[in-house]
């Protein structure tokens, strides 16, 4: 699904209109100052370079644009102080498996300060395992979070738990919020045992549940999907307010999905986590790990990227395309989040 995007200038734009005036920290002090517009400039620089090369070399630069962008937001950062708004390193490691793209392994590792995890402790994002869980997050799982990754899955099978859209129904004092939640994938509606395959598809989305939803048939607990080229289903959240208000429902359902684009989705936590990644540390995630499978694996990156060779080249042309939009929207959405 295609996002309703501004244009790349116009999103630069937005981004080069907060120079002048730095927001947050970066404003009052000279240092933070200087690393925000040195590091917004090198961004911009990064990600129109980056529109103008081929996949072959455009994950590094996108990631490098995004590295940079992060270092301004740490500056503009108001919840850091005493020098935590310096980031190092970037607190990531990838390790290809077998060749097989989405079973890449990410795992995070690193100091405090490190960029990744600094950043997503700023955001109130989840870690990623690390080296010494049980299993690694996996390129493919990082992928199905992000919505620009539903118009073209790196995967197709049974496993995936994509990031669905979702549609507020018509408001009216209630103490339920609800909504439609779309896209779920169609082997669930044709499921033989529908109702325990969807409680086992829902284990990986925990910050939705206590989620009441309509039903199939009466008295039953089978979800009552409306089917036609795609999968939705009406699903409801208690708000524990008699007659909650339209804020107060909205208030709900912003703790269970995520806000991407001023549209909700109802996103995928990683494994062992509680709550979904912020959609800037799941771009952070995915565009460091394709741009370290450039850096350091050309030749199967190469192949990767082959339309003739390679099942995955045009998900990949698709999502490195949309990042050039999508990733510096959000950076300036979470400058603001931050400031």
């Amino acid at each position: 699904m295609r996002l309703d995007w501004p244009t790349f200038d116009e999103v630069w734009a937005d981004l080069r209109a907060t120079r002048s005036e730095p927001p947050g920290r970066s404003s009052g002090h000279r240092d933070r100052r200087r690393v925000y517009l040195a590091s917004l400039e090198q961004s911009e620089q990064l990600f129109k370079a980056a529109s103008a090369i081929g996949l072959a070399s455009r994950p590094l630069l996108a990631f490098y644009g995004l590295s940079q962008a992060g270092r301004a937001i740490a500056a503009a950062a108001s919840a850091l102080d005493n020098g935590h708004w310096q980031l190092e390193g970037h607190g990531l490691t990838v390790r290809q498996e077998a060749g097989a793209l989405p079973q890449v392994a990410v795992t995070q590792h690193g100091k405090p300060q490190s960029s990744f995890r600094r950043l997503s402790d700023l955001l109130g994002s989840p870690a990623l395992p690390d080296a010494k869980a049980p299993r690694p997050v996996s390129l493919g799982e990082l992928w199905d979070a992000l919505p620009e990754g539903m118009r073209r899955p790196l995967r197709r099978d049974p496993e995936r738990r994509p990031v669905m859209y979702f549609s507020r129904v018509a408001f009216a004092p209630h103490p339920l919020a609800s909504g439609v939640v779309c896209g779920f994938p169609h082997w669930l509606s044709e499921s033989s045992q529908p109702d325990k395959d969807f409680k086992l598809f829902m284990s990986a989305y925990p910050h939705a549940d206590g989620y009441l939803m309509v039903l199939a048939e009466p008295y039953t607990e089978l979800p009552g999907f409306t089917v036609s080229d795609r999968v939705d289903l009406t699903m409801h959240w208690d708000t524990g307010i008699p007659l909650a208000t339209e804020a107060q429902q909205d208030a709900r359902i912003a703790e269970v999905m995520t806000d991407y684009g001023g549209s909700y989705y109802l996103a995928p936590a990683m494994p062992g986590a509680d709550r979904p990644l912020h959609p800037l540390m799941a771009w952070w995630a995915v565009l460091y790990t394709l741009s370290m499978l450039a850096r350091y694996e050309p030749a199967s990156w190469t192949d990767h990227i082959d339309v003739n060779k390679s099942q995955h080249a045009v998900a990949l042309e698709a999502l490195l395309t949309d990042a050039l939009i999508a990733v510096p929207r959000i950076i300036h959405r979470t400058l603001n989040e931050v400031s």
